[in-house]
C-alpha cells in the first residue's frame, strides 16, 4: 500500500495539488524531510528542557512522553543536557 500526499477534499475545491506533492516527494528523496523532523524534535525537546530547568520528568510530562522515552530521544538526537543541580 502506498501512502500519498493527495487530499481528495482539497482536489474537489482547488483542483489536484500535483506541484505540492512533487515538491514534497523531492524533499523526502533528498532527505530534507528527515532532517527537518530531526531538527524540529531536537529544538522542541531542548526548549522544553530549558523551560523546565533541565528537569527531565517535567519535560517528559509537558511533551506527553514517558521519562524513559524522553531520555531515549535525548540520546538519539544527541542533545546535551546539563546535570540536575545537587540539593
Amino acid at each position: 500500500m502506498m501512502i500519498g500526499l493527495h487530499n481528495p477534499a482539497r482536489s474537489a475545491v482547488h483542483g489536484p495539488d500535483t506541484q505540492g506533492a512533487r515538491v514534497a516527494q523531492a524533499e523526502v528523496e533528498r532527505g530534507t524531510w528527515r532532517r527537518a523532523i530531526h531538527d524540529f524534535k531536537r529544538q522542541l525537546i531542548t526548549e522544553a528542557l530549558v523551560q523546565s530547568g533541565g528537569n527531565r520528568t517535567r519535560t517528559a510530562k509537558a511533551l506527553g512522553l514517558t521519562r524513559h522515552g524522553l531520555i531515549a530521544m535525548i540520546r538519539h538526537l544527541k542533545i546535551t543536557v546539563p546535570p540536575p543541580p545537587r540539593a
